[in-house]
């Protein structure tokens, strides 16, 4: 029922609700009211009503100290073997070149096994070094440069 009642739950919420109140009433709330009733009105137990109740009390005390202080699984293990398809495909998470294969072709490997090693791409801005010079530097760099450039010219020598 439980499992009925979460599936409902996940697909239908309203059927769901409605079936999940309708079990707990039907299999938790009404055989407690039931209990309760038999134990209090029924007149077979007019002599021994104190003793029903003492017994009733003690026997409900011991299973809400074994449902709240008994320690449950929160796991379950079960052995099995898990087939992938062949071919099956891995992804890098970055761009780059493949440098070295760490692992042969059909060799098991294990999620976080390192397979391949990669290096980046170098990207148009890393094929120069950047120029670290003040304004006066450069500006004498530019003269320097044009002058020599205008002297391949002969003309201008």
């Amino acid at each position: 029922m439980v499992a009925i009642g979460i599936f409902l739950l996940q697909e239908y919420m309203i059927v769901g609700i409605a079936f999940t109140a309708w079990a707990i009433s039907v299999q938790v709330v009404m055989p407690i009211i039931r209990g309760i009733i038999f134990v209090i009105h029924w007149p077979a137990l007019a002599e021994a009503r104190a003793r029903a109740t003492a017994v009733s009390l003690v026997v409900v005390t011991l299973m809400v100290m074994v449902l709240c202080f008994v320690p449950l699984p929160l796991t379950t293990r079960a052995e099995g073997v898990v087939w992938v398809p062949d071919q099956t495909r891995v992804f890098a998470e970055i761009d780059g070149f493949i440098e070295r294969l760490l692992v042969s072709s059909g060799n098991y490997v294990e999620s976080g096994d390192v397979l391949v090693e990669m290096r980046k791409p170098r990207s148009p801005h890393q094929k120069y070094k950047p120029l670290n010079m003040s304004l006066s530097h450069f500006v004498s760099r530019l003269k320097v440069l044009s002058s020599k450039a205008m002297c391949q010219v002969p003309s201008y020598c």
